[in-house]
């Protein structure tokens, strides 16, 4: 039991000690050559993240440009498809006149008819 104790109380001196020397390190400015390598690390992180969001940025623009792109195609389209419909209602309009003056031609054929 006393082999026990008295290794607790050297573990707990050893501890206080390691402690101690830690408080003064931590206790003691840096040096310039440190706050200056700090810094440097600093920067590199806000460098990092600037160039990450730069990235994405970039791949934002570029999935931008392929939606216009998309959009154009599909404006294309419908241009064309626009054009088809205007050309159909011309020919329905050109049916549709055609059908109008058979059938004048029709009641006038009738009307003779009726009269003799």
């Amino acid at each position: 039991m006393l082999i026990g104790l008295s290794l607790a109380l050297s573990l707990f001196f050893i501890y206080s000690s390691f402690e101690a020397k830690g408080q003064e390190a931590t206790a003691q400015a840096p040096t310039a050559d440190e706050s200056y390598q700090k810094a440097l690390e600093e920067e590199a992180a806000r460098t990092k993240i600037a160039k990450q969001v730069f990235e994405e940025q970039v791949d934002l623009q570029k999935r931008y440009m392929v939606m216009i792109k998309e959009q154009e195609t599909l404006f294309l389209r419908q241009a064309a498809a626009f054009e088809i419909q205007l050309k159909q209602i011309e020919q329905y309009g050109k049916i549709l006149d055609t059908w109008e003056k058979q059938q004048k031609q029709y009641q006038q054929h009738l009307d003779t008819l009726t009269k003799k």
